[in-house]
């Protein structure tokens, strides 16, 4: 579900709707916690482009695919289980003024 709504964010021909998505875990103790998110290759926390160096590194950290990544390298960590995109879906584009005319 969170790649379809990355997807979304992509595709969206609406301009109130984009940039990176905001993830929020809800625990049974304690607070919620804001997770960062690896979005186009950058990292975002909270919706904010970030530095890897004010983030915590244990941090869990999905990319757009929900795959667990590196912060620092936003590679896919070594033992983080891949989250493949079927091949039947194709990768988002942003709509184009002229999709309307077709």
């Amino acid at each position: 579900m969170f790649s379809a709504f990355c997807d979304a964010l992509v595709a969206t021909s609406d301009i109130c709707t984009g940039g990176p998505p905001q993830l929020v875990g809800i625990f049974r103790k304690g607070p919620g916690r804001s997770f960062a998110v690896v979005y186009k290759e950058k990292l975002y926390l909270a919706g904010r482009r970030v530095d890897p160096v004010q983030v915590n590194e244990k941090l869990f950290c999905p990319n757009q695919l929900f795959e667990r990544v590196d912060i620092t390298s936003t590679r896919l960590l070594p033992n983080a289980q891949r989250q493949p995109r079927p091949r039947s879906i194709k990768p988002p584009r942003r709509p184009s003024i002229f999709d309307s005319i077709r």
